[in-house]
């Protein structure tokens, strides 16, 4: 069957040089087109495909002095008027046709392009052979895009952005790898800011004040014997008020006594009443001061115990729990912590003071009135010792430790302020937060360790665990959703963003995160999907950048209804911690920006040690060469036409390097391995790399273009896996065994260099001429130069395999990768964390 689509098609006219002024021109279509099952003139029994296209600059009379050769296959050039045409089946294998006899003869150019079903980039060449000069006087070569293995193939794309071009993956395990780097992120900020914070909202807090009752008595409080009391109380003004008022109370009780005597006694001028001596006698009776008093013999009591809250200190974290959320309508975390020790402090102040005589404090029912003056708050305020002699500092409110009761959730997301970021957010929490565990109280600080106040002021701090508890909750969840863990945990996976890398800021990745849907099966994993976006800086940008291949990867791992995975297993039923996911799209669209950036469209500058060439008058080795014809016919001798005119090199693609994986490898023949679901081989290209030869002055044919030659490279199982530096945060590019590098010339103005017949079948009596040595030359100039720059293009996709939060926790994990999965346009590499 055949089918047609060639209005589709753009016919290309590629002009041959050739040494006299005569300018001949074979035209065909470009190589910007494709071909599958059901476009251009394809038989698909026969697995050809028809070449079409004119020629044009010779006289159509003496059409029989030229033999047109498409693919080494001779070909009728049809003359009509001026027209003149061909047009012939060529075979595209991989298997060749009848027209060969079912075989792929040796003289076939290159043959390896079709029977490697990897290669899209089909080249065709036609020669136009001069049977009397005996020399290929016109060549063009065009390359096809080869879809029949991949209908979805697109060559000009116009995307900018890529969805779904990337993921991550992180497995249960993986976060319990990782709980020790989030630990080491935690307090946010750190811990001393944590604690100022905590120390804040705990301070300040003044229950109700503790009342001290002992006795019966109304009046009485806890009291001190005043030796046993602060010296400041025995120097203050109260104590001597209350001193001078127990000598008046002694002088009373004196002289009530002596009133009674003398009675008794009848040495009174007039004998008392009734009254007089039963007033007498109660004031004898009931007298506190029945001796003189002593210094010892008072007590300072105290009425009431106030405090307020003053500092809360965090030891550390102890234990970090992470889990995977069970929802299926988000991304989220689960968090789990155990703190350290929390100390808390609590200043107290005795207030109501005041100072009594206590020679009879047992005395039933007790005197009245007993000495006593009430402490003014001035007088304390006024001496630094009595300041001191009531105050209780540092009592202490602590515990041993604190945990979550229950687990605190955080949703992963994009970052609205910039979507390349993750971050987490925090949900309502649960109330409390923290548990507190082996709660402490230690009353034993200034006078309330007197055994006397002490239960007082146990009592007292019993009444700060509320606020020892809201302090410590508040603290963790400060800035809600923004919590100070949701921040550890956005740090935790900040290499998950990318963006430029390398030694070079030639090109900026921006991914933009998106919803994953991985949780939609118990697959207990964290996934997010990104979308990329890939801009050249402005000082390596070419203008518009060349279209560009994009295959439309397949599901990701263990999204395909083929592939169901276990939990915590990667695709291949293997426990992983850690799995990173890139697309050959989201390769190529890097390729494609790169491809319009000074790493493939340069002037080539080499010096004379470059060349392998002496440098002229004792110049430097590794000065630039002078590209003339005495310097470059060290390189091969047909450059010595160039006499003294000066030569730019300039290289530019015209097709854009891209990756591609075989959707369905064809397997190899016994005894090599079978291809097995995942392991399909990457393949790497580029094709019509143009290499041209600017010369100062024009050649024989009146154009400055001396040269031109095309480069196609390919390597059919190209390494990517994760760089050996995991602080890199690269992708580690790698050639395979099979790389190679030819290259075609297509033009060239050097009289005494014929362009080679490539395409001539051997036994015609035809032989190469020096061209395929110029060929041979001109690529050995450039190749190492080409092949480090192509590597390097994809030595430069980011992978995030380091978890260092940012360069905030001292315990980073880096990935180990264990496996690696290719196929479906889609590339994961599975990994471990120590």
């Amino acid at each position: 069957m055949r089918t047609s689509w060639a209005s589709c098609l753009v016919t290309l006219l590629l002009g041959i040089g050739v040494a006299s002024a005569q300018s001949v021109v074979i035209g065909n279509r470009t190589h910007a087109s494709y071909f599958d099952n059901n476009t251009l003139d394809f038989n698909v029994v026969g697995q050809e495909l028809k070449i079409i296209g004119t020629v044009a600059g010779i006289n159509p009379l003496n059409v029989g002095n030229y033999t047109l050769f498409v693919q080494g296959m001779a070909t009728a050039i049809l003359v009509n008027g001026n027209l003149m045409t061909y047009s012939q089946w060529v075979p595209v294998g991989p298997d060749p046709s009848w027209r060969l006899g079912n075989t792929w003869p040796g003289w076939y150019p290159y043959v390896q392009s079709f029977m490697d079903r990897t290669r899209i980039l089909k080249p065709f060449i036609v020669e136009l052979y001069d049977t009397v000069q005996k020399r290929v006087v016109a060549r063009t070569r065009i390359v096809m895009f080869d879809k029949r293995y991949m209908s979805t193939l697109e060559h000009q794309s116009t995307r900018d952005k890529l969805e779904r071009s990337a993921a991550h993956e992180i497995s249960q395990s993986g976060l319990d790898a990782l709980q020790p780097a989030h630990l080491g992120t935690m307090p946010q900020v750190n811990l001393a800011s944590f604690n100022s914070i905590l120390s804040n909202r705990f301070s300040g807090f003044r229950p109700p004040a503790m009342e001290m009752p002992t006795n019966l008595g109304a009046a009485d409080r806890v009291c001190i014997a005043i030796n046993n009391a602060d010296p400041a109380f025995r120097n203050s003004a109260t104590y001597a008020a209350v001193y001078a008022e127990a000598l008046t109370a002694y002088a009373a009780y004196q002289a009530a006594k002596q009133f009674l005597d003398a009675a008794a006694a009848g040495t009174l001028a007039f004998p008392p009443s009734a009254l007089a001596l039963a007033l007498a006698q109660a004031a004898v009776n009931n007298a506190c001061v029945k001796e003189p008093p002593k210094p010892d013999e008072f007590e300072v009591c105290f009425r009431t115990l106030n405090g307020v809250s003053r500092t809360l200190r965090l030891d550390g974290i102890n234990n970090s729990d992470l889990q995977i959320g069970s929802s299926v309508t988000e991304q989220h975390l689960q968090s789990k912590s155990v703190l350290g020790r929390l100390d808390g402090t609590v200043d107290a102040t005795l207030s109501n003071i005041f100072i009594r005589y206590n020679k009879n404090p047992g005395q039933f029912p007790p005197c009245t009135p007993r000495p006593s003056v009430n402490m003014s708050s001035s007088e304390v305020a006024g001496s630094a010792a009595l300041r001191a002699a009531t105050l209780c500092t540092g009592l202490q409110v602590d515990a041993g430790s604190a945990n979550m009761a229950n687990w605190l959730d955080y949703k992963m997301e994009a970052d609205p302020s910039d979507s390349e970021k993750v971050r987490f957010q925090a949900a309502a929490p649960p109330v409390p937060i923290f548990t507190l565990l082996n709660k402490q109280k230690d009353p034993d600080q200034g006078a309330c360790a007197n055994p006397l106040i002490r239960p007082y002021a146990l009592s007292h701090l019993e009444q700060y665990w509320a606020r020892f508890s809201s302090a410590l909750d508040a603290t963790w969840n400060l800035g809600n959703p923004n919590t100070q863990e949701a921040r550890s945990l956005s740090f935790l996976f900040s290499r998950w963003q990318t963006g430029i890398f390398g030694d070079r800021p030639d090109y900026t990745l921006d991914h933009t995160f998106q919803k994953g849907d991985l949780l939609a099966q118990p697959l207990n994993r964290l996934a997010a999907f990104l979308g990329s976006d890939v801009t050249v800086r402005p000082r390596f940008s070419a203008g518009p950048t060349s279209p560009w291949v994009y295959p439309p990867p397949g599901p990701f791992p263990c999204l395909s209804p083929q592939r169901i995975c276990a939990a915590d297993r990667n695709v291949y039923g293997q426990p992983f911690d850690v799995s990173y996911t890139v697309t050959t799209g989201a390769l190529n669209q890097v390729l494609r920006e790169l491809s319009a950036s000074d790493w493939l469209m340069f002037e080539y500058r080499p010096s004379y040690a470059d060349l392998g060439i002496p440098p002229k008058s004792g110049a430097n080795p590794n000065a630039p060469a002078t590209l003339d014809g005495p310097t470059l016919s060290y390189v091969n001798p047909a450059f010595a036409d160039l006499g003294n005119t000066r030569v730019r090199i300039t290289l530019r693609p015209t097709i854009v390097p891209f990756t591609y994986i075989d959707p369905d490898p064809p397997q190899p023949p016994p005894p090599a391995p079978v291809i097995q679901d995942g392991d399909a081989p990457l393949t790497y290209q580029l094709g019509q790399y143009q290499m041209d030869f600017i010369g100062n002055a024009p050649g024989p044919n009146g154009t400055n273009l001396w040269l031109r030659a095309v480069i196609d490279f390919h390597d059919p199982e190209f390494q990517l896996d994760l760089d050996p530096d995991p602080t890199r945060n690269l992708l580690q590019a790698e050639y395979g065994l099979m790389k190679q590098m030819r290259i075609t010339i297509v033009n060239s103005q050097f009289v005494n260099c014929g362009l080679a017949p490539r395409t001539l079948p051997p036994g015609t009596g035809i032989f190469p001429t020096c061209g395929s040595q110029l060929e041979a030359d001109v690529l050995g100039m450039i190749q190492t130069t080409l092949q480090d720059r192509l590597l390097g293009m994809l030595a430069r996709y980011a992978a995030p395999e380091f978890y260092d939060a940012g360069g905030r926790t001292t315990t980073p994990k880096a990935v180990n990768q264990t496996r690696k999965f290719q196929w479906e346009q889609v590339i994961t590499f599975y990994g471990n964390l120590p």
